[in-house]
């Protein structure tokens, strides 16, 4: 199936997706770290109907969206800013989100932050940020990482006459089907007269200098009244944070289910996960 392209004008930025389906009932989906709309595709088929679309939104820097400008940064905030300006562009009142990795910390975050403005979170291989600090090495992060977005240049120069290595590349960061690798990868190339390049910005790889403390997360759990659906990977990432079943435990209601797959388990299972998706649905109506 295949989606329509959309940009998103918000007052600061303006933010590219893909929407599949046109029903009334919108589905928000938001993407992880240096992945695209494309994250969705395979998943998106099985879950929309003749009442329910799912846009896909890409954060700004990431696939088709804009680049922030120079002094402004990609920091977590400023995708949950953005995340929620895009809904009031949307005419969204009661968010329905579906949401990978970055994009599922930034959505379950919003929904402890929101909570009036959430319908349902579906979380795919993340709840809460994915990383948080002792603060013990504030300082030094400060100094490393507080500057270095202002001397980078966002644009790459750099361009590829093959994707098969970019796409082994792309494998080698995080497991995934090379199916799956290569959509994510040709949506954040463009194709020019001297080859392949990319058009993502070369800043998001820059790490935050300032990430919240596990307490400070906790903060937020307790708030989120949305039922959320949590799916994990076998082989995911989830199996190596420690603080998740504390988050679990504080959330007010939460269904957790474990599944086949990796990180990407949505690109590569996409229809064990949209039947979970589907179950939780029906379990919790609108």
């Amino acid at each position: 199936m295949t989606p329509r392209e959309i940009s998103i004008d918000l007052p600061h930025i303006r933010l590219a997706g893909q929407r599949w389906g046109d029903g009334e009932h919108i589905v928000l989906a938001l993407h992880g770290w240096l992945d695209n709309a494309a994250s969705f595709a395979p998943l998106a088929p099985h879950l929309i109907d003749d009442n329910t679309s799912l846009i896909a939104l890409e954060f700004a820097g990431h696939g088709r969206s804009a680049h922030r400008p120079l002094g402004a940064g990609y920091h977590f905030t400023d995708h949950m800013r953005d995340a929620m300006y895009a809904a009031e562009t949307l005419g969204i009142e009661k968010i329905d989100f579906v949401c990978h990795s970055l994009g599922a910390a930034v959505a379950s975050m919003l929904a402890g932050t929101f909570h009036d403005r959430i319908a349902r979170l579906v979380c795919i291989e993340c709840y809460g940020t994915p990383y948080v600090s002792d603060h013990n090495d504030l300082p030094e992060r400060m100094r490393e990482r507080l500057l270095t977005m202002d001397y980078m240049n966002p644009r790459s120069t750099r361009h590829y006459d093959d994707l098969a290595p970019l796409i082994a590349a792309r494998i080698k960061a995080g497991a995934m089907h090379p199916a799956s690798a290569e959509r994510l990868v040709r949506r954040n190339l463009i194709k020019e007269a001297q080859g392949y390049r990319f058009i993502s910005d070369k800043r998001l790889t820059v790490w935050q200098p300032m990430m919240l403390s596990e307490e400070q997360v906790q903060e937020f759990i307790p708030r989120i009244t949305a039922p959320v659906l949590m799916i994990e990977g076998h082989d995911g990432f989830t199996a190596h944070w420690h603080y998740l079943p504390e988050r679990y435990r504080l959330t007010q209601d939460i269904r957790v289910a474990k599944l086949d797959g990796g990180h990407h388990l949505h690109m590569d299972h996409p229809e064990a996960v949209a039947a979970a998706i589907k179950q939780f649905w029906r379990e919790k109506p609108l």
